[in-house]
């Protein structure tokens, strides 16, 4: 059993038993809305990818994201947040570029995998961009599924006949990561937020009793 398919049955438990609700309540996500969204990742799952020439594009982290995204893509409103957006999409698209770039032989064995740390990356910093994990989850993807696209072609024109899967298991986890830590990087930050505003209304209530 893959960590996506784990990740993907963790989350879904999450929600049926309402863990969590306040956050994708607050983000205009229902319930029924975010279960089915689980249950169609879990079942692209298992669906063959499709292959065209030497792509192979997968249904789980490729087609779906894609749609998913787009979704998200059309309910941006302001063009400061298109631009925003795109900022985001560029920092996962270096990100992803260096990650792709660096050799980790190493660390196949051991339980933290470097992709899970990137997606964590992902999953934190471009959200001070976005704002939100939704939009958040798109710029990721765009990001990390543009930047594959360029290093296999880029290999592909060195080695020739290079095999070359967009969406693949790791992009997939990476994906998920990044999402499940912007919900919780998101989540803290509101708290926080809410923690000031808090401060400063019992400061200014001081101020006036005085």
């Amino acid at each position: 059993m893959t960590f996506s398919i784990i990740l993907l049955g963790v989350l879904f438990i999450l929600v049926i038993f309402n863990v969590g609700e306040s956050i994708y309540a607050k983000l205009g996500l229902k319930k029924r809305t975010l279960l089915i969204i689980l249950l169609l990742m879990l079942g692209c799952y298992f669906i063959p990818g499709i292959k065209i020439g030497d792509f192979t594009f997968t249904v789980v982290g490729f087609f779906l994201p894609l749609i998913l995204s787009t979704i998200v893509l059309f309910k941006v409103r302001k063009l400061k947040d298109y631009f925003k957006f795109f900022v985001s999409v560029l920092i996962s698209f270096a990100l992803n570029i260096v990650y792709n770039l660096i050799t980790f032989d190493v660390y196949e064995s051991s339980i933290l995998q470097p992709y899970l740390v990137l997606g964590i990356i992902l999953g934190t910093f471009p959200l001070f961009l976005t704002k939100t994990p939704t939009r958040l989850f798109a710029s990721t993807f765009l990001g990390i599924t543009l930047s594959e696209i360029v290093f296999y072609l880029s290999r592909y024109s060195i080695y020739g006949n290079y095999y070359m899967i967009i969406g693949s298991e790791k992009v997939f986890a990476t994906l998920m990561v990044a999402f499940v830590t912007s919900l919780l990087t998101y989540f803290f930050a509101r708290k926080i937020q809410v923690l000031r505003v808090k401060r400063k209304l019992k400061t200014a209530d001081r101020k006036l009793e005085i």
